[in-house]
């Protein structure tokens, strides 16, 4: 499972970037995590909190490593585009809610992806190891 990892790695009043655009990274923002529990992390932002439980990150992660361990982390307004990391999220938390944008820093930053070019597009591969989370 994936908490006992990010609880290793990730942390309550941490800054993360999100993935931006293209390799080096441009137009990042900055978010801040605002709690690691047992059960979810949660995302601080101005207009409200968002939380992801670990079991949809799990889930995405296993649908990843389905794809091949590698896909484009399609964050988009509603339903995003099957297969991508978006999607995985998505589908396991049962809405729209774009949350791949701050849950792929978090892997990166956790040592469980790394940040790719799938075509135009960015990415998450899973690196060696993280297979077995």
């Amino acid at each position: 499972m994936i908490a006992g990892t990010i609880k290793r790695h990730i942390y309550a009043g941490q800054v993360l970037l999100t993935p931006g655009r293209g390799l080096p990274a441009v137009n990042q923002n900055p978010f801040t995590i605002a709690k690691v529990d047992d059960s979810r992390i949660v995302f601080e932002f101005p207009s409200g909190p968002i939380f992801v439980r670990y079991s949809e990150i799990d889930h995405a992660i296993r649908e990843t490593r389905k794809a091949g361990g590698r896909v484009r982390i399609g964050a988009a307004q509603g339903w995003a585009d099957p297969g991508t990391l978006q999607r995985f999220l998505q589908d396991a938390k049962g809405n729209t809610l774009r949350t791949a944008n701050y849950v792929a820093p978090v892997l990166v930053g956790c040592g469980v992806a790394e940040y790719t070019m799938e075509g135009r597009a960015k990415g998450v591969h899973l690196v060696d190891g993280s297979t077995s989370i």
